[in-house]
């Protein structure tokens, strides 16, 4: 099981206007790809950052990833100063067999 987290950066005034384009950014999710999780945050910087968690079978990663990046382009085209980055992740368990 892949585990993939996205990480969305945005100025906090624009919080609702992300809000919004995640809304009208419709698409159906691939049957293999599993949202877990979702987090907010802001910092007296003003920057707010969003963190969502998905799961996806190992053999449909590239499909899985392949459609987060155009979901999630399509947001950063409709909101000035949106960012995000898609990291992969591993449980302890996949660390440490690496380890070994």
């Amino acid at each position: 099981m892949a585990i993939i987290m996205l990480i969305s950066k945005f100025a906090q005034n624009l919080a609702q206007d992300v809000l919004s384009a995640s809304a009208s950014t419709h698409m159906e999710y691939p049957e293999s790809l599993q949202k877990t999780n979702d987090w907010a945050g802001g910092a007296m910087s003003q920057k707010g950052k969003a963190y969502s968690v998905y799961e996806c079978p190992n053999e449909a990663l590239s499909e899985c990833l392949i459609f987060l990046a155009k979901r999630y382009s399509k947001i950063a085209a409709a909101v000035p100063g949106y960012k995000y980055k898609i990291e992969l992740l591993m449980t302890r368990e996949d660390a440490a067999k690496m380890l070994m």
